[in-house]
């Protein structure tokens, strides 16, 4: 006799939602390009790539390494023996950054480490229900919100966004502190890909 435990739901898919964003970032990658991976998740579809339909991709990592070639053992940080052994080159960070810069990179992947920064300071019930990511004291992207926002914010018409309701609610914002410029850039029409575009760095259409 078959239990219900056994009988497989047909609405289920057989993937997980990670294993999904690996495959789908690893579709990105084609052959022969220079990649800027992240950890996690991105490194993975890096991997997938490099076994299957991008063997020649280039993967550039943050903290300066360059590879060719996948590191054969398991790794949890970038600076592991087993990323540094066999490496192409061993650069410092600024000189990985350069190669971004000056528009060498064709594709980059980054994982959720700033995003976790964010819900790691969220918490509506000590009052930080509006969690801000800055660069040198300025504001910018993404805004974590908490959800008794939502009613007033499905009133904003226009593109003023939601600013206004950061400056309404002081008592509720948590600045957090980035390292990377990336929080003040904010794309959300096709005029600012265009424009970001025109600015030298490589929008993959």
């Amino acid at each position: 006799m078959t239990t219900s435990a056994t009988i497989p739901n047909p609405l289920s898919p057989a993937y997980t939602l990670g294993e999904l964003m690996v495959a789908t970032a690893a579709r990105e990658i084609r052959d022969c390009e220079v990649v800027f991976v992240g950890m996690r998740l991105p490194l993975i579809a890096f991997v997938v790539a490099k076994r299957t339909h991008a063997p020649n991709a280039i993967g550039l990592f943050e903290n300066g390494v360059i590879r060719s070639a996948p590191a054969r053992e398991l790794i949890y940080t970038m600076a592991d023996p087993p990323n540094i052994l066999g490496a192409t080159q061993c650069l410092d960070m600024l000189g990985v950054m350069s190669l971004l810069q000056s528009g060498r990179v064709h594709l980059g992947f980054l994982g959720a480490a700033e995003v976790d920064r964010l819900i790691g300071a969220f918490n509506p019930l000590e009052g930080r229900g509006i969690v801000v990511p800055t660069l040198n004291g300025k504001r910018g992207n993404p805004v974590l919100w908490s959800r008794q926002f939502f009613a007033e914010m499905s009133q904003v018409a226009g593109d003023v966004g939601a600013r206004h309701l950061i400056g309404a609610y002081p008592e509720m914002v948590a600045e957090v502190e980035m390292a990377d410029d990336g929080v003040l850039t904010d794309i959300d029409t096709p005029q600012a890909l265009a424009k970001l575009a025109a600015s030298g760095v490589k929008v993959r259409a």
